[in-house]
């Protein structure tokens, strides 16, 4: 099969009104806590998402496989 493009797309909570949570987590290293955090995002359940359309190049691929519904948007 041939690659014909590739997108990015991001998941959206705050459209959705799905609750996302947000969790500061301590980093180990060689099995020692660190001071430094990261955050974690955890994902509640939803089938929306952003459609990262930075790469315009790839518009005609991108817009045949999308529903005629959500291409006006």
């Amino acid at each position: 099969k041939e690659i014909l493009c590739v997108v990015n797309v991001q998941h959206d909570c705050t459209s959705s009104g799905a609750n996302c949570g947000i969790w500061n987590v301590q980093e180990w290293q060689e099995h020692i806590v660190t001071t430094r955090l990261w955050q974690l995002v955890d994902y509640a359940p939803t089938n929306t998402y952003f459609l990262n359309t930075h790469t315009l190049h790839n518009y005609q691929h991108i817009s045949a496989l999308l529903p005629p519904d959500i291409c006006a948007q």
